[in-house]
This record gives C-alpha cells, structure tokens and sequence, in this order.
C-alpha cells in the first residue's frame, strides 16, 4: 500500500542553488513518485516528474496546462527493492540534477520557469527519515 503524498516544501527552497535531500529509508515493490509542482492540486503544472519503476526504468517527465509532455528515462535503474537510498536533486541553471547514492543518475532539463515551483510531493511505499535543504553558495 501506499502511504499518503508527502507535501515537503514550500517557494523558497525551489530555487537555484539549492540542493533537496532525501535520505530513503525503505522502498516497495511499487517505487515512488517525485514531483515539483506550481501547486497542491492535479490541475496545477508539474515541472519535474521523477518516477523509478522497480523491475523497470526510471521514467521522468512535466505535466504542463493539462497534459503529459514528452517522457524521458533512464535504464539503468538504480533503485532496489527493500533498500534504502539516498538521493539529491541539486537544482541548477540547466534542470534538476539528480543524484542517487552519491552518482549522478540524470540532468532534467527545466521545462516550466523554476520561480513557478513551489512545492515537492513525494508519493508511494517510502519512508523518508530526514529531508533537507541546502543552499551552496555556487553552483557544481
């Protein structure tokens, strides 16, 4: 079963140079869903969504003025069953940079202005045991 979505942030972590922290503690047979959002509902856009499917590959995509855009993934999924993982999306001027584990798993490039984001949800089996924020003072 799935846990209830996580809502975890608000406008003033969403932005360049910050880097989101997600240390996972465990995961389904399921996987999980990441999205940074423009707001709370369905109906609001989707700039980043970050979807690792077990057995499968890692699927990201935007959700923008009603519809799904153009997906793209990764197959060489490095997500588990039953592991825990941790993970970083560093938020740079390019997209989201996503690092899992300490290795960098994939650039996103931004499709919906960053200063339109203000929440990240976290849907699915997992327990995040601490998340964070942190600002760097340049961007790596």
């Amino acid at each position: 079963g799935g846990g209830l979505p996580k809502c975890l942030t608000n406008a003033s972590s969403c932005k360049l140079g910050y880097i989101q922290y997600l240390p996972i503690t465990k995961l389904s047979y399921a996987g999980f869903r990441i999205n940074f959002k423009t707001g709370p509902t369905d109906k609001h856009d989707t700039a980043f969504h970050f979807n690792p499917r077990m057995g499968s590959n890692v699927a990201m995509n935007s959700f923008s003025t009603g519809k799904w855009e153009t997906g793209e993934s990764v197959s060489d999924n490095p997500f588990k069953k039953g592991e825990a993982f941790e993970m970083f999306f560093v938020i740079k001027s390019e997209g989201y940079q996503v690092y899992v584990n300490g290795k960098e798993l994939y650039t996103f490039k931004h499709r919906i202005p960053l200063e339109k984001v203000t929440m990240l949800n976290i849907n699915g089996d997992v327990g995040v045991n601490l998340f964070g924020f942190i600002e760097v003072s340049y961007i790596f």
